[in-house]
């Protein structure tokens, strides 16, 4: 199997991935080198994004074997497609009580608990946990690698890890050998006991088997020095310099772009309709991808965003429960910064949540998949006489159907205003607490507007673009809303829901 860089995406307008200059830069998307750099203003701040980006990408490029990929095996040279992957791939020699780290900087069983997303069920027979385990990581697998991205940044952020970072080295330290964060070039990381008496020692031992190499590769004198480790990362970034990007595709013009082939895109038109259109041939560059064009009333073509999608369990409406039973056989934590806390997946794949202040919920598993795409984070898009704009309040669930999407986007034109606050859709795994009703990403909360006449152009919009229900609350001029419904836990914010995904037509390049 042939290895793949990963897929880019570039977009139009003034890109600052110029500016940046990253080493291995032409491994990776506009959008992934914008991530990355990102990830480490916000870990380190505005002064050494830079040093700290050159640094995580020279990590991941020795974690990913070059591949910068979130499928990428331990002990694999090539690649399994996303799609044709099993937890069976994940045992070393085939045995099944064993599982290989996974993803862009190899999470491991101990990361991945540490992270919220592993629960051993000490209930369950060795092989039963095992397979529970590379379940989780087949769920890393299948990732969008920007996904991926968000829990590269939780590693570090466990237990406050990447204050006491001094310099990029300790990027990769940390992922390799955590005990020389911050330490000098000549501090022992791990030492070879001929006759180790303690447990510490016999820990010790296996750590160094595991990292022998190094050692062998220096003065083979039976000890792991911080210098010597830092040696496959050092070669890392020194042959990344020559592997920048200098093709900055999303500095092309929009027309460019626009008609690009080989891309699943949504057509948005300001009279309501939406045309699904997919290539014959889709680009590979392009096979996790959706764009949405916007196309105002003279016609003209505005690129609104290209979006990842991944594919996951449909879930049915959400039911208030009054505990989380037990024989859970994993757990996992949802993003801070919202409601939701911890989720409690159950043999049948059922999902029980817990969080803040509203109490319990069940989301069931339903018949078959849902494909959601991750929602931006924001959009601003202002062109002449076109605004596009939302950004989030007080959420996490930033999922969303990738045809309501297109509906939401549309909504979003034709109310054509740029103080849009979104209060969420679902989650990655198609749930949604605390909502009820909002699971597999086809319903949008929106902040209430202070007028009745502002509020009431929002509902006109969403409705033009097929969002079939409307609820709101009771308080105010709530019950002045045309079109709208009450419904309870509606006082705070707007819900648009049950968007008919039969508006949308699909069109099938011959």
């Amino acid at each position: 199997m042939e290895q793949k860089e990963a897929p880019k995406n570039n977009k139009p307008g003034d890109c600052v991935c110029k500016q940046y200059d990253l080493v291995w830069g032409n491994k990776v998307s506009c959008d992934f080198r914008k991530k990355v750099v990102d990830i480490c203003r916000d870990l380190w701040g505005e002064s050494k994004k830079i040093e700290m980006a050159n640094g995580l990408m020279s990590v991941m490029y020795v974690e990913t074997r070059g591949s910068f990929k979130s499928n990428q095996l331990e002990g694999y040279r090539s690649l399994i497609p996303k799609e044709e992957m099993e937890i069976k791939n994940f045992w070393k020699k085939g045995e099944r009580k064993s599982s290989r780290a996974i993803g862009l900087i190899q999470f491991t069983q101990d990361a991945l608990v540490a992270l919220g997303q592993y629960h051993s069920n000490k209930a369950l027979p060795v092989e039963k946990r095992f397979d529970e385990l590379n379940k989780v990581k087949l769920r890393f697998a299948k990732m969008t690698e920007l996904v991926q991205l968000d829990y590269v940044k939780k590693y570090f952020e466990l237990g406050d890890a990447y204050k006491y970072f001094k310099s990029a080295e300790d990027i990769y330290l940390h992922v390799f050998a955590p005990k020389g964060v911050g330490k000098e070039k000549d501090y022992p990381l791990y030492e070879r006991h001929s006759l180790p008496l303690t447990d510490e020692q016999k820990d010790e031992n296996e750590k160094y088997k595991a990292n022998k190499s190094v050692d062998i590769e220096n003065n083979n004198d039976g000890t792991i020095q911080r210098s010597e480790i830092l040696g496959r990362y050092n070669d890392s970034y020194s042959k990344g310099k020559t592997n920048k990007e200098s093709n900055f595709i999303c500095n092309k013009t929009e027309s460019t772009i626009i008609n690009a082939k080989g891309i699943i895109t949504y057509h948005i038109y300001m009279n309501g309709e939406i045309e699904k259109h997919i290539p014959k041939i889709i680009d590979e560059r392009f096979s996790n991808s959706y764009k949405y064009i916007l196309h105002d009333r003279n016609n003209k073509q505005h690129e609104i965003c290209i979006v990842e999608w991944h594919e996951t369990d449909k879930r049915n409406n959400g039911k208030k429960v009054s505990s989380i039973p037990k024989g859970y056989i994993r757990t996992y934590d949802y993003p801070n910064g919202g409601n939701a806390q911890t989720a409690y997946v159950y043999q049948n794949e059922d999902i029980y949540v817990k969080g803040t202040k509203y109490g319990y919920r069940k989301y069931s598993k339903g018949d078959g998949k849902v494909i959601l795409i991750r929602m931006k984070d924001s959009l601003n898009y202002i062109s002449g006489e076109i605004k596009v704009c939302y950004k989030f309040s007080k959420t996490q669930r930033r999922y969303c159907n990738p045809d309501a999407y297109a509906g939401f986007i549309g909504a979003l034109a034709k109310l054509n205003r740029t103080d849009i606050s979104c209060t969420g859709m679902c989650f990655e795994d198609a749930t949604s607490y605390p909502s009820l009703t909002h699971p597999n990403g086809d319903c949008a909360d929106t902040s209430y507007y202070s007028t009745l006449e502002v509020e009431q152009e929002k509902v006109d919009a969403f409705k033009a673009f097929h969002f079939e229900k409307i609820y709101r609350g009771k308080g105010s001029w709530y019950s002045k809303l045309n079109g709208t419904i009450y419904s309870t836990g509606h006082e705070d914010h707007l819900h648009s829901g049950e968007f008919n995904t039969n508006k949308v037509t699909i069109i099938k390049e011959k």
